[in-house]
């Protein structure tokens, strides 16, 4: 989820050559409103986010999908500040620009592939 057109056609062109299904959203209100229609494997989540904080929604999401891994993607190292820290909800941080090789071994990581 990015409020980003193009960054979310840049994670679409990597993402789904390789077979991943995706589903976009541009807003946090969006994917809420979708949550009863999802069985989500991941979700990237761009932090900064018109309508809600990235991290309030990082506490919606955890509680509607407490297994799902969640990726946050920002392009502003501080944004991380926002986010607890000791006992994260998320589970794995990508600055960008996103590098691809960072992307597919968090995806592997997170999704034992």
């Amino acid at each position: 989820m990015d409020d980003e057109p193009a960054h979310r056609g840049l994670i679409g062109d990597i993402l789904i050559p390789l077979g991943f299904n995706l589903v976009e959203c541009a807003d946090a209100e969006s994917l809420l409103n979708l949550r009863t229609q999802l069985a989500p494997d991941i979700f990237l989540l761009d932090i900064n986010l018109p309508g809600m904080q990235g991290w309030e929604l990082v506490h919606h999401l955890r509680n509607y999908f407490p297994l799902a891994p969640l990726v946050i993607l920002s392009a502003n190292v501080h944004e991380e500040q926002g986010a607890d820290l000791i006992h994260p909800l998320h589970n794995a941080y990508l600055l960008k620009p996103i590098k691809i090789t960072h992307l597919l071994d968090v995806l592997q990581k997170n999704l034992a592939l």
